[in-house]
């Protein structure tokens, strides 16, 4: 007999696990489009 509570639990962090690296893969891709404006910028002449 399977217990359906420990399924649960799986599926709850396996759930958080996955949400938690979106999350990552979010702020990876806001840093890099940071990054690409700031290098993206001409120089200004002084």
């Amino acid at each position: 007999m399977l217990d359906i509570n420990a399924l649960k639990r799986a599926l709850k962090l396996q759930q958080k696990r996955q949400k938690e690296e979106l999350e990552r893969e979010q702020q990876r891709e806001k840093e890099f489009e940071r990054e690409k404006q700031l290098t993206a910028r001409p120089a200004k002449r002084t």
